[in-house]
C-alpha cells in the first residue's frame, strides 16, 4: 500500500514537472489571461508601482484526484464506480460490525458458517447501538438521534461511508491542489513580488507586483487568468446582511409559525453543516443549549442576536410556549460555527470542509463591496462548490443589488419572502429582497423562502421577530440537511440539491408586483425570466424562474419528498474532451393528455466558461424535449443562466424523453439570443462538471412514489411510466 502511494506521488511530481508542455494544449494567450479590468489599472499605474493582483492558475481536476485516491484506498476508483464503491464498503461494515458484536458481546466460538447463520438473528435496530459503540465508528448521540428516527444499522453505516467518502475525496483534492500551488510558488520571483497569498484550497495565488512582472506572470503556462484585487475593500466581510430584529413584538399583521416542525419526518440527524458568522451568538439561549454545535473559536461575551437566530432557525432544539411547538428546521443536525470576525473566511472554510468534512454552508453575510455583477470573490465559491462538492447556501442581501458571494453561479442564493399576502392571495417578496437584474447575468436569487417577521425563542422565553434575507438562508440550509438525510446519495452532489430545491419550490404562490413611479410610469417586478424557447403545439410550457424570487418559494416538504423519489437523472461531461454535440438522454416516459408536469435542470459553471464580466459569449447546457419517434417537440435555454425550470402540459399522449446538450448563448444587439452549434472546450480546465435534471408532478405538495417503471403522486393525478 504505501509503495504505491509512494509511486503514485513519484508520478505526480514528474507530471508537475512537466506541467508547462502538459498545460500549453489548452492555455490562451498571455494577453488574454490578463482581464481588461487588470489591463485598464496597468495603463494609469508607473512603472515602478505595486499592483494588487489574483491569478488563478490550471488544474489537473477529477482524473487526477480519482488517482490519487486509488492510491490511498488501494483499489480503483473514478467518477463512474464511486457509488458501487461506497455500497460495497457498507455492506462489508455492517458485515464486520455483526461479526464484532457476536465475537466480543456474546463470546461465540463457533465455526464461520454457523456464525454466519447467527448474524440472521441479530437484525434489531436495538443491536446496533452494541455494533457502533464496538466497532468506534459513531457517537452516543449520533446512535441515539438514528435509533430513535427508526434507521436501520444499514441506513447509519452508509451514511458514515458517504460522510467518510467524502472527506477522502477533499483530501486527495487538497494535496493535488497543493502540489499544484506548490509548484508555481517553486517558480516565483520573490525579489519582483511582495505580500503574497497562496490560498490552501483552491488554485489561487494573490501578490503584489509591478507590470513588468505581471507580463511574465501570463506568460507561464500554470497561469490560467489574471486580475487586479482592489485592496481599497475589504477582502473578508466582517458584515453580516442587515436585517430587523424586532423585540418583544406584539400586534405585527399576519403572524406565521414559522419555526414549528415540518411534517418529513427528518431531522437532519448525521448530517453536518457548517455556519460562518461575524460574531458570536448566545450558548446560553434555551432553544441551543441542546443543540449539537461546535464553535471554531471560543464563544465571547460579544454575541448578537444575529447569530443566534441563524442557528435557531437552523438547529434550535424543540421548545413550547403556551401550547406553540418551536425548533429549528433541523434540530439533530451537526452544526458547526465559524466567525468571521477577528479571522478570515478562508480559515473558516479549510476548517468547515477539510477539518470538520461539513456537506452544507449557510452564509447569512456578504462582502462588502461597491461592485455589480460577478467578481472574483463570486468565482473563489464557485470553484469550492465544483471542487470540494460542498452545498453552499447564501443570503441574496437586503440591498438595491445581489450581495457576493450571492452573485456565484454554483451556490444558492436566497431571497426573503414575506409572509404578507397581496390581493389575490399571493405572497409578496420582502421589498428590502436583493434581486440581479442585468441580461448577461445568471438569475439571482435562485430561491426565496420566509424571512419576514420569523419567530425565535430568546431569552425568558420570549417569542421574537426577525427578518431577512439572513434569516431565509437557515431555512434553505436546514431543509438540504433534511434532504440529505432522507437521501444520503446526494452528499456530495451541490448541483442535485439545488435541481430538486428549484424544482419542489412553489412559484405558483408568488405575487407579481407592479409599481408607479413619480411621472406615472408602471413598471413590473418579478417578471418571469424569459429565456429562449421554441416548440410545437404538443405541449404547453410556463417558465418557472422569475427576476425577484427565482425558481419560487421554499417547499420543505415537497424537497425532502423528491430527493426521495429517484426521479432524479445526473450525468457527468469530462471537459478534457470535445463536447462538440454531446448529449444525454432520460429514460422514456409515457404521459397523458392533459397531465401537468414540471422539469428542471442545474448545472455547474465550469471554470473557464463561466461568464464573467466583461464576457459577451455564455456556455449553457439545453434542454430538449423528444417525443418516441425522435422528433424535437421543445428546445430551451436559460441564457446566461445555469439553472432551467419550466412548467408543461402534455396535449397529446404518449412516450416522451428529454435531451440534455451542449450549447452555446451568443448576445447581441439585434436579437435577444441566438443558438449556435460550437467548438467547445478547445483550451479547457482538466475537470468533470456535473448536470441534474428532475421531473415531477409540480403540485402544490407533491408526495411522488415509485413502484419499478410506474411513478405516482399520492396528493394529484400525476402518473407516468419510465422505460
Amino acid at each position: 500500500m504505501k509503495k504505491k502511494f509512494l509511486a503514485f506521488l513519484i508520478i505526480c511530481m514528474i507530471l508537475l514537472a512537466q506541467f508547462s508542455v502538459f498545460a500549453s494544449e489548452f492555455t490562451n494567450s498571455a494577453d488574454n489571461k490578463i482581464t481588461d479590468e487588470l489591463k485598464q489599472v496597468m495603463d494609469n499605474t508607473s512603472d515602478d508601482e505595486y499592483i494588487s493582483i489574483y491569478i488563478w492558475l490550471y488544474d489537473y481536476g477529477d482524473e487526477l484526484v480519482y488517482a490519487h485516491l486509488s492510491s490511498k484506498l488501494d483499489t480503483k476508483i473514478t467518477s463512474q464506480t464511486e457509488e458501487s464503491y461506497i455500497k460495497e464498503m457498507t455492506t462489508n461494515k455492517v458485515q464486520s460490525y455483526k461479526l464484532n458484536y457476536i465475537e466480543k458481546e456474546l463470546g461465540l466460538e463457533q465455526s464461520l458458517d454457523s456464525m454466519a447463520q447467527n448474524m440472521n438473528t441479530h437484525n434489531d435496530i436495538s443491536d446496533f447501538r452494541k455494533y457502533a459503540e464496538i466497532s468506534n465508528i459513531l457517537s452516543d448521540k449520533e446512535i441515539i438521534d438514528s435509533i430513535e428516527n427508526g434507521k436501520s444499522y444499514e441506513e447509519i453505516i452508509e451514511l458514515h461511508e458517504r460522510n467518510d467518502f467524502l472527506s477522502k475525496y477533499r483530501g486527495s483534492r487538497l494535496e493535488i491542489n497543493k502540489a499544484v500551488n506548490d509548484n508555481f510558488a517553486d517558480k516565483l520571483n520573490y525579489e519582483k513580488c511582495q505580500n503574497i497569498y497562496i490560498d490552501k484550497l483552491l488554485n489561487y495565488v494573490k501578490l503584489e507586483c509591478k507590470k513588468d512582472y505581471i507580463t511574465n506572470l501570463s506568460n507561464m503556462k500554470e497561469v490560467k487568468e489574471i486580475g487586479f484585487f482592489d485592496t481599497t475593500e475589504k477582502e473578508i466581510a466582517e458584515k453580516t446582511e442587515s436585517s430587523s430584529i424586532v423585540e418583544n413584538a406584539t400586534n405585527i399583521s399576519d403572524n406565521k409559525y414559522i419555526l414549528q416542525p415540518t411534517n418529513t419526518g427528518f431531522t437532519g440527524s448525521g448530517i453536518k453543516v457548517g455556519v460562518i458568522e461575524n460574531v458570536g451568538y448566545d450558548s446560553d439561549a434555551m432553544h441551543l443549549t441542546n443543540a449539537n454545535i461546535t464553535n471554531r473559536v471560543e464563544i465571547y461575551a460579544n454575541y448578537n442576536s444575529h447569530a443566534t437566530m441563524v442557528l435557531s432557525i437552523l438547529c434550535g432544539q424543540p421548545v413550547e410556549i403556551d401550547g406553540v411547538k418551536y425548533q429549528g428546521v433541523a434540530p439533530n443536525a451537526n452544526v458547526f460555527c465559524g466567525r468571521v470576525k477577528n479571522s478570515t473566511v478562508a480559515k473558516n472554510l479549510y476548517w468547515l470542509i477539510v477539518e470538520k468534512n461539513v456537506s452544507i454552508i449557510n452564509c447569512s453575510f456578504s462582502y462588502d463591496t461597491s461592485a455589480n455583477g460577478y467578481i472574483n470573490y463570486d468565482q473563489f465559491f464557485d470553484c469550492l462548490v465544483q471542487q470540494y462538492r460542498v452545498v453552499i447556501v447564501c443570503a441574496a442581501g437586503n440591498e438595491t443589488n445581489i450581495t457576493h458571494p450571492g452573485m456565484a453561479y454554483n451556490i444558492i442564493t436566497v431571497g426573503n419572502m414575506s409572509t404578507t399576502i397581496d390581493s389575490y392571495g399571493k405572497y409578496v417578496v420582502n421589498q428590502s429582497s436583493s434581486y440581479q437584474e442585468e441580461l448577461y447575468l445568471t438569475n439571482k436569487p435562485d430561491i426565496v423562502a420566509f424571512g419576514t417577521n420569523v419567530h425565535m425563542v430568546y431569552d425568558n422565553e420570549i417569542v421574537n421577530f426577525g427578518s431577512g434575507t439572513s434569516f431565509a438562508a437557515p431555512m434553505v440550509s436546514g431543509t438540504i440537511a433534511l434532504m440529505m438525510e432522507a437521501n444520503p446519495t446526494l452528499i456530495g452532489k451541490p448541483d442535485a440539491i439545488k435541481a430538486i430545491l428549484v424544482n419542489s419550490a412553489d412559484g405558483e404562490c408568488v405575487s407579481v408586483e407592479t409599481t408607479t413611479d413619480e411621472n406615472g410610469n408602471v413598471s413590473t417586478l418579478n417578471n418571469i425570466v424569459s429565456p429562449y424557447i421554441s416548440y410545437d403545439a404538443s405541449f404547453e410550457f410556463v417558465p418557472q424562474i422569475r427576476e425577484k424570487t427565482g425558481a419560487g418559494l421554499l417547499n420543505t416538504e415537497a424537497a425532502v419528498s423528491m430527493a426521495i423519489s429517484n426521479l432524479l437523472f445526473r450525468y457527468g461531461f469530462d471537459t478534457t474532451k470535445n463536447l462538440t454535440g454531446t448529449y444525454k438522454k432520460t429514460n422514456k416516459f409515457y404521459f397523458e393528455a392533459n397531465q401537468t408536469l414540471e422539469f428542471s435542470l442545474v448545472f455547474e459553471k465550469p471554470f473557464d466558461n463561466i461568464i464573467g464580466r466583461y464576457e459577451e459569449v455564455n456556455f449553457d447546457l439545453l434542454i430538449e424535449l423528444c417525443d418516441e419517434n425522435g422528433e424535437t417537440v421543445m428546445v430551451t435555454t436559460s441564457a446566461a443562466n445555469n439553472v432551467e425550470s419550466f412548467r408543461a402540459t402534455v396535449k397529446e399522449s404518449g412516450y416522451y424523453y428529454f435531451v440534455i446538450g451542449i450549447g452555446e448563448v451568443v448576445f447581441d444587439e439585434d436579437a435577444f439570443v441566438n443558438i449556435n452549434e460550437i467548438e467547445l472546450f478547445t483550451h479547457n480546465t482538466h475537470n468533470m462538471f456535473y448536470a441534474s435534471f428532475v421531473l415531477s408532478c409540480g403540485c402544490e405538495k407533491p408526495v411522488l412514489n415509485v413502484s419499478n417503471n410506474d411513478i405516482t403522486c399520492a396528493n394529484c393525478s400525476f402518473a407516468c411510466n419510465k422505460n
